[in-house]
């Protein structure tokens, strides 16, 4: 029996409440972190493997238990290489040097603009540098999300680094098939959007216009600000009034009810295989699409949704490129995914090396592995997703499933507490001896 220890926030496996999934971040603050974690988990879902997640947690204090239990430590990354995310990347590194297992990095970017400036003498360099070294100390190579993080690397003195994507577009192995479900949108097509915030006006009044000129549009947001905003009517505290993303309950985009947020990978591609087309920034978002057989389309806004959608061939535009009379019915039309989908098997072979070389047994190649994953998951009894507060009957529910969340967080603290003082007057009886 392998065991592996995974670097996500829940198992596809576990039904877990949307409260308990906020309460405890098991998104990492962006629900399309649950699609490549899951598509890494199914991967190496074999029937004599066992796999636990990390919850996000990366205590190197905790190395001593991981050598122990688990055979490797498998690590789904996405746009790590960040100023923001150096403190998390730091404590990875600490705890991987402290392992004695194999760690795997599956599919790690970087994040800047979209001219890649930002990546030359970049403050998170040493924190980069440290983390990689580290993990090379432990895995034959390490897998990247696109060409220009390939370089970025390189440029660092690496050179066991190989492009292979984000695992995302791996979930259902080699098939990968996109079709327009109608010839042309119209105004009862059902689209929908996603949105980054600090877009920039013109991009902001693109979406303002797709919300507007289609009445079956729906909004799918993934940050845990637009989680709360759903679930409470919370406002968000960085959105301001030049920002298009919603604010409050009043936003265009939410005030009709018609937006979602999601807690689990099933119900999300449930979700969009009757819709008509995807749109937007977020880039898993529109993955999400692809994968469910609707076709999507990435506005590249940085370097991690540019050297994606380069890296697969998604159709995209680039922000810069949005005008006032850009139309979201224009860029259906345009979208092509023939290269997408004929590109695809030899993407998904070279992960599936990527893999191999790491010594990672995969299920891709046994057909019963994969079925019994697909099945699995199938009949999980997932709750449905977040929708908007005002357009919910079920405010009482929430209400009461928060006073019951704190109440348990209460009792745990006060167990705590009260094993805290009988250690105290162990130490305390000690002394006086």
């Amino acid at each position: 029996m392998t065991k592996i220890l995974m670097r996500a926030g829940k198992s596809p496996f576990e039904v877990i409440d949307p409260l308990v999934t906020l309460d405890q971040n098991l998104i990492a603050n962006n629900s399309g972190n649950l699609l490549f974690a899951q598509s890494v988990f199914k991967s190496l879902s074999k029937a004599n493997t066992e796999i636990d997640v990390t919850r996000y947690k990366a205590d190197p204090a905790s190395a001593d238990e991981i050598n122990e239990k688990y055979d490797v430590f498998v690590l789904p990354f996405a746009n790590a290489f960040r100023g923001s995310f150096e403190k998390q990347l730091r404590a990875h590194t600490d705890l991987i040097k402290k392992l004695k297992i194999p760690c795997v990095v599956v599919g790690i970017g970087a994040q800047t603009d979209m001219n890649f400036s930002q990546l030359k003498g970049s403050p998170i360099d040493a924190a980069a540098k440290e983390f990689v070294a580290a993990v090379l100390d432990k895995s034959a190579i390490i897998g990247v999300r696109g060409e220009y993080t390939r370089e970025y690397l390189n440029n660092l003195g690496f050179s066991a680094v190989e492009t292979i994507g984000c695992p995302s577009m791996y979930l259902n192995g080699e098939n990968l098939k996109v079709a327009k479900k109608v010839a042309a949108l119209d105004r009862d097509s059902l689209v929908t959007v996603n949105i980054t915030n600090k877009q920039g006006s013109i991009v902001e009044r693109f979406f303002a216009r797709t919300l507007e000129d289609h009445s079956q549009a729906v909004y799918v947001p993934q940050d845990m600000e637009d989680a709360h905003l759903l679930m409470w009517g919370k406002p968000r505290k960085e959105a301001g009034s030049a920002d298009g993303i919603p604010s409050d309950l009043s936003s265009l985009y939410i005030a009709t009810g018609a937006a979602r947020f999601f807690t689990d990978v099933r119900t999300w591609l449930d979700f969009m295989r009757p819709r008509h087309f995807a749109i937007g920034t977020r880039i898993h978002g529109n993955v999400f699409a692809l994968l469910a057989g609707t076709p999507g389309m990435v506005i590249a806004h940085d370097s991690r949704t540019l050297e994606l959608s380069q890296y697969y061939e998604i159709p995209h535009v680039k922000s810069k490129e949005i005008t006032d009379k850009t139309s979201v019915r224009e860029l259906y039309e345009r979208a092509d995914y023939g290269p997408m989908m004929r590109g695809h098997l030899a993407r998904f072979t070279t992960y599936k090396a990527f893999l191999e070389k790491n010594g990672l047994p995969h299920i891709y190649g046994n057909s019963s592995d994969v079925a019994a994953f697909d099945e699995k998951v199938a009949k999980m009894n997932y709750p449905a997703p977040i929708d908007v507060i005002s357009a919910s009957d079920d405010l009482a529910y929430r209400i009461t499933g928060l006073h019951t969340r704190y109440e348990d967080k209460i009792e745990r603290i006060a167990a705590r507490l009260k094993k805290l003082e009988v250690r105290m007057n162990k130490i305390a009886a000690a002394a006086k001896a």
